[in-house]
């Protein structure tokens, strides 16, 4: 079943900050999210599964649209 959370705990679990979260959003860049009304969420799967996808070598999170 999937685990949906608010910018604070990715930004968190992560340690990425909520300033750059909300950077990325409206770059349309970073981690997938969604809305529910006026209320982010990201799905912990997705971000899982983008971050292996976007991490190099050294685990350093990469976004840049190649």
């Amino acid at each position: 079943m999937p685990t949906y959370v608010d910018e604070n705990i990715i930004a968190e679990r992560y340690g990425i900050s909520v300033h750059k979260l909300r950077r990325d959003r409206r770059r349309n860049e970073g981690l997938p999210f969604f809305r529910i009304g006026r209320s982010v969420r990201y799905d912990i799967e997705q971000c899982e599964k983008h971050l292996k996808e976007h991490c190099n070598y050294g685990g350093v999170y990469s976004h840049a649209k190649n």
